[in-house]
């Protein structure tokens, strides 16, 4: 039976770096190195978002082939893995929002500021304070994890989450669009992420140690290519009100749920 100890996935035993302090401090300057990356062809080539897409999709084709292949974990190669995800990741979002132009019309920034009609400067706040929700419960995580253990803390925070996202569609589809209601729901289930994120990728690491390195950056690019999905359909789903964006939050939230229920018990 397969037995969760804590965070780390030993080196030794796969081809992924070990997960602490170190390799996020790392993992953080690999992903701006590969967005710098991303912009310098993209922008100071002045290749384009299309070509920069296709020429890293295919370094990135390259790096996950020869890191699967890999009998070892190699750091060189495992980081490079990492750094053609954020690079491929950077060029298509920049792509869907900037070549396509449809970019911009997804997120919750047209939800409060056209729906609401807040100021830029009133949503950066709210961006603000969710993000500093996220980056609390991501340093409250480790002790949560000591004491009640990795699935433990991933169902109950995945609950919060949904029940989070349940209340913020009723309230949309309710038409009870006052800004303290909309607000307090997507601050819970921002903060969420700040431990169902770490949570669920340290967990596919844990399983699945012999190619943990290659579903990571493969995790990384999914995540990108979601979240330009994901504001597309907003955009398309806004009606100047939080309607499109509660169910697809909603939707994304019972999706985790599901995937859940159906994870391998041993």
């Amino acid at each position: 039976m397969h037995q969760y100890r804590g965070s780390s996935v030993h080196a030794d035993r796969s081809k992924v770096a070990e997960i602490t302090l170190g390799f996020w401090i790392i993992k953080i300057l690999a992903t701006t190195l590969g967005e710098t990356g991303g912009d310098a062809v993209t922008m100071s080539m002045d290749l384009g978002y299309l070509i920069g897409t296709l020429i890293f999709a295919a370094i990135f084709a390259a790096a996950v082939s020869a890191q699967m292949a890999a009998k070892r974990f190699h750091p060189f190669l495992y980081w490079f893995v990492i750094v053609a995800t954020t690079t491929v990741g950077t060029t298509l979002a920049d792509f869907v929002d900037r070549s396509l132009g449809i970019g911009y019309l997804g997120g919750s920034s047209p939800v409060f500021i056209q729906g609401f009609g807040l100021t830029p400067g009133q949503y950066a706040l709210i961006f603000g304070a969710n993000s500093f929700g996220l980056i609390f419960c991501a340093q409250l995580n480790p002790h949560l994890l000591r004491r009640f253990g990795h699935f433990a803390v991933l169902r109950g925070v995945g609950r919060v989450h949904l029940a989070a996202t349940a209340a913020l569609t009723v309230i949309a589809f309710a038409g009870w669009h006052m800004l303290p209601l909309v607000i307090a729901p997507i601050f819970v289930a921002v903060s969420c992420m700040g431990m169902l994120n770490p949570n669920s990728i340290v967990g596919a690491l844990a399983r699945h140690q012999n190619h943990a390195g290659s579903a990571s950056s493969v995790m990384g690019t999914g995540q990108y290519m979601l979240g330009a999905i994901s504001g597309l359909l907003v955009g398309l789903a806004t009606d100047g009100t939080p309607r499109g964006m509660a169910a697809l939050m909603l939707i994304g939230s019972i999706g985790m749920a599901v995937a859940d229920a159906q994870r391998p018990k041993t």
